[in-house]
């Protein structure tokens, strides 16, 4: 039988003990029919992956006890975070499951000058993070963080990298440095109608690189997939 992803609060595992409730519990014994003796592995979003039996099952939580304790090597080793324009709800969608898949750890979506839409279902996109972090086996579940207008996304110590549609010199590799490990990096990208001249130059007074994807033109959630995995394939090591 696979081996099933769960994950819990760090104040829910007691020494080797783990309990598992809420919707976890409810996924794991209404939707899996998981029984006494089965095998879990289980997070606490510290980066350690606990494997687990199940002991004990009773209507509102189920007791697992640790037999390993292993470190998860799927997590980058600094912070990588999605600045996201706003754009329609299933493309936004896809484009934070395939950003939790290529290993980011923040998403932060932003209203900005040509951005069409205006509001979020965060409890929904938290919910993709959930099972898109069980699909490709991370143990730090990503933070979706509220929504933002573009001139606040900027902060001192983080490295930005906005991707711009009439930026005609330089390709994400060709800017890149290699993140030192507890480094931010934050890569911009738009909304389906990009940035406005003025938003362009307070992103680079704000200290941002700007980067071309190439001469094909991308709808947002392409854009932000390419940009990611682009990144991450430049910066990771195996």
């Amino acid at each position: 039988m696979e081996l099933r992803r769960f994950y819990v609060r760090p104040e829910d595992i007691e020494g080797d003990v783990i309990t598992v409730s809420g919707n976890e519990y409810r996924h794991m014994t209404g939707v899996l029919r998981f029984k006494v003796g089965y095998q879990a592995i289980v997070c606490d979003n510290t980066g350690i992956d606990y494997w687990a039996i199940v002991e004990h099952i009773d209507k509102s939580a189920a007791t697992l006890r640790i037999i390993e304790r292993k470190k998860n090597n799927a997590e980058l080793p600094y912070t990588l975070r999605l600045c996201c324009g706003l754009i329609k709800g299933e493309k936004l969608e896809i484009e934070v499951q395939k950003a939790v898949e290529i290993g980011v750890h923040q998403i932060q979506p932003f209203i900005s000058r040509y951005t069409a839409e205006q509001d979020v279902r965060q409890d929904r996109l938290e919910r993709i993070v959930l099972e898109a972090c069980k699909q490709c086996g991370r143990a730090v579940l990503p933070r979706v963080m509220p929504i933002a207008r573009f001139e606040d996304i900027f902060e001192s110590n983080a490295r930005y990298y906005m991707a711009y549609e009439k930026e005609d010199k330089h390709l994400l590799r060709d800017v890149v440095a290699k993140p030192h490990s507890q480094e931010t990096v934050a890569l911009v990208i738009g909304s389906e109608g990009g940035f406005s001249p003025e938003e362009v130059q307070m992103a680079l007074s704000a200290g941002a690189t700007t980067f071309s994807l190439g001469k094909r033109i991308l709808r947002a959630e392409t854009a932000a997939i390419v940009a990611l995995g682009t990144f991450s394939a430049l910066t990771e090591e195996l």
